[in-house]
C-alpha cells in the first residue's frame, strides 16, 4: 500500500516543482536586430557624451557640463545654461572611433564661442574693464570668429592681414574671450572707447620678463617672446625701449611674427643676422594656418609697418636626376677600340 502511494505522489510532487519560474538569462539572444542596434546606439551616445564632458573638464574647467537626452549635453556657467547638440558628429565619430576626443575637442571649442559671448553680455562691464586687452589675429581667424558670431567683430588693422581685437583676458586656464557686438550692446560702450581702454590697460602691464634674448656671437642678438606672452605686447609703448636696452641698441626692430607662440625680433639694420634666420622663419609660416605675418615687419615709435628688406635667394635643389647625360652625344676623339698586342715570337726548344 505504501509503495503504491509513493508511486502516485512522486510524479505529482515533481509536477508541482516544475511550476516554479526562474529569471531568464542572456535575454539579448531573444532581441530583434532593430532592438540590438538601438541598444548599441544608446550605449555609443552615452560613451560619446561622457567623452565630451571629459574634454570640457580638461579644456574648460570654468564650464560645468552634464549629459542630456539624445546626443546632447547641458552647459552651465555664470547662471547661463545652454543645450549643446552633438548629433551631427555621429557619422564622423562612428567612422573614426580612435579620434573621438580630437573630434569632440575641435567641435566643442568652436561651439563654445557663442556660449562665451552670452556669458560676457550678462557680465558687469565695471567688473571686467580692467581685464580688457588687445589680442592679435590674422585675417582667417577674424573671418572665422565673425562667421561663428554672425556679425563683424570690432577690429583694428595693424598691417596687411594682421589685426588686433579687444578681448577679456581671464586667469588661466580660461582662454581670452573676444568682445563681440552682443557684449558691446549690453554694456552700451562704443568701439573707440573700448579700443582706448584696451591699449591703456596694456600700457600699464610690465614688459620685463615677457621675452628672452639670445646672443649669436659676432652676428648680434635675437629676442623672442615667451610662449605664454601674447604678441599684443608689441603694441605697448614700453616694449620698444625695453627691447632696445636688452639688445643694447638704439635701432628700430625687425619683427618676425611666425605664430602667436613664435615671435622674434632683432635690430632692423642687422642684415647678416636677419639673413641667417629668415629661411627657418619662412619655412615655419609657409602654408601655416596660424601664421600672423607673411613678411618681416618694422617696429618703431610710429608703430608697425613693412620692413625694407630683400631676403636671400633660397636655392631649391633638383628633386630628380636628369633623364640624359649632357655628354652622351659627344663622340670621343680617340680610337673606338684598344690596339691589339703584337704577335708573340714562338719559343724554340734547342
Amino acid at each position: 500500500m505504501f509503495k503504491t502511494l509513493l508511486v502516485i505522489l512522486l510524479p505529482f510532487s515533481l509536477l508541482i516543482g516544475c511550476t516554479e519560474t526562474t529569471p531568464d538569462t542572456n535575454t539579448q539572444v531573444f532581441q530583434t536586430v532593430d532592438e540590438v542596434a538601438a541598444a548599441r546606439r544608446a550605449q555609443q551616445q552615452k560613451d560619446w557624451k561622457a567623452a565630451a564632458i571629459d574634454v570640457l573638464r580638461e579644456e574648460r574647467p570654468d564650464i560645468s557640463a552634464q549629459p542630456d537626452t539624445s546626443l546632447a549635453i547641458i552647459l552651465s556657467a555664470d547662471a547661463i545654461r545652454e543645450r549643446l547638440e552633438l548629433s551631427e558628429l555621429a557619422p564622423t565619430l562612428t567612422a573614426q572611433p580612435d579620434q573621438i576626443h580630437a573630434i569632440l575637442r575641435e567641435q566643442l571649442l568652436r561651439q563654445l564661442i557663442p556660449f562665451d559671448q552670452q556669458r560676457l553680455a550678462h557680465a558687469s562691464f565695471n567688473d571686467i574693464r580692467k581685464r580688457i586687452r588687445p589680442m592679435l589675429f590674422n585675417g582667417a581667424d577674424v573671418h572665422e570668429l565673425s562667421t561663428q558670431l554672425g556679425s563683424q567683430l570690432p577690429t583694428r588693422t595693424l598691417f596687411a592681414d594682421l589685426y588686433w581685437i579687444p578681448v577679456v583676458r581671464w586667469d588661466a586656464p580660461r582662454p581670452a574671450t573676444p568682445i563681440g557686438p552682443k557684449a558691446l550692446g549690453s554694456w552700451k560702450v562704443a568701439n573707440d572707447e573700448l579700443n582706448q581702454l584696451a591699449l591703456a590697460n596694456l600700457a600699464a602691464d610690465p614688459v620685463e620678463g615677457t621675452f628672452e634674448v639670445t646672443a649669436f656671437g659676432a652676428l648680434g642678438r635675437i629676442g623672442a617672446l615667451k610662449a605664454t606672452t601674447d604678441p599684443a605686447i608689441l603694441l605697448s609703448p614700453n616694449f620698444l625701449p625695453t627691447a632696445r636696452r636688452a639688445l643694447e641698441t638704439t635701432d628700430n626692430l625687425a619683427l618676425l611674427l611666425a605664430t602667436p607662440s613664435d615671435v622674434r625680433f632683432l635690430e632692423s639694420q642687422n642684415k647678416k643676422l636677419l639673413d641667417s634666420i629668415y629661411p627657418s622663419w619662412k619655412n615655419i609660416i609657409s602654408n601655416n594656418r596660424k601664421s600672423l605675418a607673411k613678411q618681416p615687419l618694422l617696429l618703431s615709435e610710429t608703430g608697425i609697418a613693412a620692413l625694407a628688406y630683400n631676403p636671400p635667394v633660397l636655392l631649391i635643389g633638383p628633386t630628380s636626376k636628369p633623364t640624359s647625360t649632357p655628354l652622351q652625344n659627344v663622340k670621343p676623339k680617340g680610337p673606338a677600340t684598344r690596339p691589339s698586342k703584337p704577335p708573340a715570337k714562338p719559343y724554340l726548344v734547342r
